[in-house]
């Protein structure tokens, strides 16, 4: 599925929910193994609420589809951050992104933290996984499998079975050396000794944590919601062969009025055909 078709699909889904809020109105009042290092060479190490070590635990993606317009939300969204604080398994160390998407948005309020592009990257999953289309809140583990948002249990399992598979080792640094602008280093390597897609992508996305909004629209009008893990940005950094090393620095740009105490980077690789991830690293922005 093209570009031009993944829109038109988006469109569609648009104007579907949007329809269902028309007629029902006030009815419904609902990170691999062994060097996907936490700041190797001088980076800060990531934030585990639970203070529980990251020695011998697998990263895993874990990827949050979600809308503040959505009744159904915020019980994903609060065992996400849940999952990223109490870190609940053994062998895996949980990587949260809370990507809140736009098609619940109406022409008088809209989720602030909702992007057009996280609503077209659920879209290439909703291909990948041969739905009939985007729903939330929706779970993504490590790219390989889905599930309802909610879900603990079944995220659990998910999680732990993809921790059980060998990843890519991620290097990766940050460093704030102006107040707007991340600077981060990127080492991949190990892609040669595990099965990935002939094409990888890396990504860099940045998280903020301890968030709050007082919905003034949607099925949560009226509510305070709390959420951790907002994706604030991704960016598409390059692209690596499945036999190579790679290396690279880039800038992430920051909003001023993102904390900073409250950030963290994530770096993932992701096969372009198959969407699944195979390497994840995080770490704390590093302090000017």
């Amino acid at each position: 599925m093209d570009n031009a078709n993944l829109r038109e699909l988006y469109l569609n889904v648009k104007s579907f929910i949007a329809k269902i809020m028309k007629t029902a109105g006030n009815l419904i009042a609902l990170l691999g193994i062994g060097g996907c290092a936490f700041g190797v060479g001088g980076g800060a190490a990531p934030k585990l609420h639970s203070g529980l070590s990251t020695r011998h635990r697998i990263p895993v993606l874990v990827e949050l589809f979600t809308s503040e317009g959505c009744s159904s939300c915020p019980s994903a969204d609060v065992l996400l951050g849940r999952l990223q604080s109490s870190q609940p398994l053994d062998n895996a160390l949980i990587v949260p992104l809370g990507e809140h998407v736009d098609y619940w948005d109406g022409p008088s309020w809209k989720d602030r933290f909702s992007t057009h592009e996280n609503s077209l990257r659920q879209l290439f999953y909703a291909r990948h996984f041969h739905l009939d289309g985007p729903y939330t809140p929706q779970l993504v583990v490590n790219g390989e499998t889905e599930l309802l948002g909610s879900d603990e249990n079944s995220a659990l399992d998910a999680i732990s079975v993809s921790a059980g598979h060998k990843r890519a080792s991620i290097a990766l640094t940050s460093r704030i050396r102006r107040p707007n602008e991340g600077n981060i280093h990127i080492e991949v390597s190990g892609l040669d000794q595990i099965h990935t897609d002939h094409s990888n992508a890396v990504f860099l996305a940045v998280i903020e944590d301890n968030l709050d909004s007082s919905v003034k629209g949607g099925e949560n009008d009226g509510r305070v919601l709390h959420h951790a893990a907002v994706m604030r940005r991704l960016v598409r950094i390059g692209d690596i062969a499945s036999n190579s090393a790679w290396s690279h620095d880039a800038v992430l740009p920051l909003d001023p009025q993102w904390k900073r105490k409250d950030l963290q980077v994530v770096a993932f690789i992701q096969g372009a055909h198959t969407g699944h991830i195979f390497g994840t690293a995080l770490c704390v922005l590093g302090e000017k």
